[in-house]
């Protein structure tokens, strides 16, 4: 009953933002990611490449918020915007001159109405693994709503990699699909150059693709786009190198998924040359099902680990370790416990040796952490810097040596 009445509000929220604001994606042409992952390094992979190709652009995410020439910092911690923020920016992307404006379509965002109103004209599709089931109780439930955006009026560029993709495909009419192993899809590995340097990993090829159809479903001619990929910068906190001069890699990244566990391990496994010393935990007040199962996916491929706390919000930093660890097999003896997060990054920088990788997940970008207030269901975001923590950590060892 409480979950309708807060969907009602946000819905009503939406109605008044559309005619407050008229309806400004009707003047856009506008390009809505979903999936469970990949979603953030979508849309500012086409970001990037319009704004490569001279066309002025608009952007929502997780991390941060684009209008033109300016950019600003998402720090809400949520990627489903209350439905006047997110009007307002999309307002003004319009007096701008922005022509396309990109946005991360979350499950929150889609199954609460909160963009209700707002004119698509390209959906995409990373994937669809399991996440939110606190919010959707069965993974059905998520994937029918991630569905929804998906119509017989707008173009789809859809991931044939996944194994949903045909419910997909049989919800759309016009559409483009990407495989990076399937080469029967239209963009694949094969028939693309998406070559990068800087994006590693498998994900970020299939990231790629999916940008590149995009574009591809908007007219771009597909070599022009190629050319320009090569161009693009990596993001923040997505398997993002710290380099202060230590020799050992130290990788942050947001997965914070089981799938989006194997998909990193698969880009950093190869660059293993040691020892991989991982540093998790798992958020709070969200599907408890899955905190074990991230510590048997880290058990497959890191030597050492290390659980810590990890944006407990009400609950308590304890006991969420606890549930994690149950996932870890008894004939994986390396790993501890140290609660506080940062004494964690610190123990691992500190018994870093030569050619290790260490692998610190479940931040990525943010820069603020949700705890306990003190009241039962209650919390307040504090401050909390991960990569000082490491490039301090990291010039304390290089001084000593010194």
């Amino acid at each position: 009953m409480l979950r309708r009445i807060k969907n009602i509000y946000h819905l009503l929220r939406a109605v008044v933002a559309n005619f407050r604001y008229a309806f400004p994606t009707r003047k856009l042409i506008t390009i809505a990611v979903t999936g469970t992952n990949g979603k953030t390094s979508t849309v500012n992979f086409i970001g990037q490449m319009l704004d490569l190709l001279g066309e002025s652009n608009a952007w929502v995410t997780t991390i941060d918020f684009k209008v033109a020439n300016k950019t600003w910092q998402n720090k809400t911690k949520m990627t489903a915007l209350d439905p006047m923020e997110f009007q307002k920016i999309a307002r003004q992307a319009v007096k701008s001159g922005c022509k396309y404006f990109i946005f991360e379509a979350t499950s929150h965002a889609i199954d609460q109405k909160r963009i209700w109103g707002t004119h698509i004209n390209v959906a995409i599709l990373t994937n669809v693994t399991r996440d939110h089931l606190d919010y959707h109780k069965t993974f059905k439930n998520y994937l029918k709503t991630k569905l929804k955006i998906f119509r017989r009026k707008t173009k789809a560029v859809i991931n044939l990699d996944d194994e949903n993709a045909k419910k997909f495909i049989k919800k759309s009419r016009k559409i483009i699909t990407y495989s990076i192993k399937n080469p029967k899809a239209d963009l694949n590995l094969k028939n693309c150059e998406i070559k990068n340097d800087q994006l590693l990993g498998e994900f970020n090829q299939s990231n790629l693709l999916a940008s590149l159809g995009a574009l591809i479903s908007l007219g771009f001619d597909k070599k022009i786009v190629e050319k320009n990929i090569f161009k693009l910068k990596n993001i923040r906190g997505r398997m993002e190198m710290i380099e202060c001069g230590q020799n050992f890699k130290v990788i942050i990244d947001y997965a914070h998924t089981p799938d989006a566990f194997k998909k990193l391990y698969s880009a950093v496994v190869p660059l293993k040359k040691n020892k991989i010393i991982h540093i998790f935990g798992a958020t709070g007040a969200r599907d408890k099902g899955k905190r074990p199962m991230l510590a048997k996916i880290a058990s497959q491929f890191a030597d050492k680990i290390i659980l810590t706390n990890e944006d407990p919000y009400h609950e308590k930093p304890e006991q969420i370790i606890d549930e994690i660890a149950t996932g870890i097999p008894k004939i994986f003896s390396d790993y501890e416990i140290i609660v506080d997060r940062k004494k964690a990054i610190e123990k691992a920088i500190q018994t870093a040796e030569k050619d290790d990788v260490v692998l610190i997940t479940g931040k990525g970008h943010e820069e603020i952490m949700a705890v306990s207030d003190g009241t039962k269901k209650g919390f307040k975001l504090v401050e909390f810097g991960e990569r000082e923590i490491v490039k301090n950590a990291i010039q304390k060892i290089l001084n000593t040596k010194s």
